[in-house]
């Protein structure tokens, strides 16, 4: 427990290791479930034929309906273990999730260059010469920066007047 009753969360990686961790358990006791009904299936069988070869007609079809009702438990518990899988392949899903974001750096890297060399193959070369990010300023015109200087000087101009104007 932390400070104040709070609970210190765990690393991510941990949780996906604890759930799946409890998922392999719960797998493992399903398995154990179905083969102790396949057990008593095949205990049931035998004393159904034993039953038949002695003409018992009402506790045949009481091991039948014994029979089908594990049929249908052993289909419910793999309908579960089935559930079960497919939250664990969810769970190796965030976990390779996790592992991806550590690696992103190192793919965006390896990306970069797949596309560098498809672009040298696609256009023969010819954007081997070319810049990869354009970095210069655009040249102004001389016109321009001439425009600008005068009217940076007239707002210099205006402001002085104005603040001489708030003084007196």
């Amino acid at each position: 427990m932390g400070l104040f009753g709070k609970e210190q969360k765990k690393d991510p990686k941990e949780q996906v290791q604890e759930w799946t961790r409890a998922l392999n358990k719960q797998s493992r006791g399903l398995d154990r479930q179905i083969r102790s009904i396949e057990r008593e299936e095949a205990k049931v069988k035998r004393s159904l034929k034993d039953a038949a070869k002695q003409g018992h007609k009402d506790v045949c079809t009481t091991l039948a309906k014994e029979i089908v009702r594990s049929r249908k438990a052993k289909n419910r518990i793999y309908a579960s273990k089935a559930q079960i899988n497919s939250a664990g392949i969810m769970e190796e899903m965030v976990e390779d999730t996790f592992e991806s974001l550590e690696d992103q750096d190192e793919l965006e890297d390896a990306a970069q260059e797949e596309v560098d060399q498809v672009l040298s193959e696609l256009t023969a070369g010819a954007l081997a010469n070319v810049p990869s990010a354009v970095t210069d300023d655009l040249p102004e015109a001389a016109g321009a920066t001439a425009i600008s200087d005068e009217s940076d000087e007239e707002e210099a101009e205006d402001m002085q007047r104005r603040l001489e104007a708030l003084r007196s």
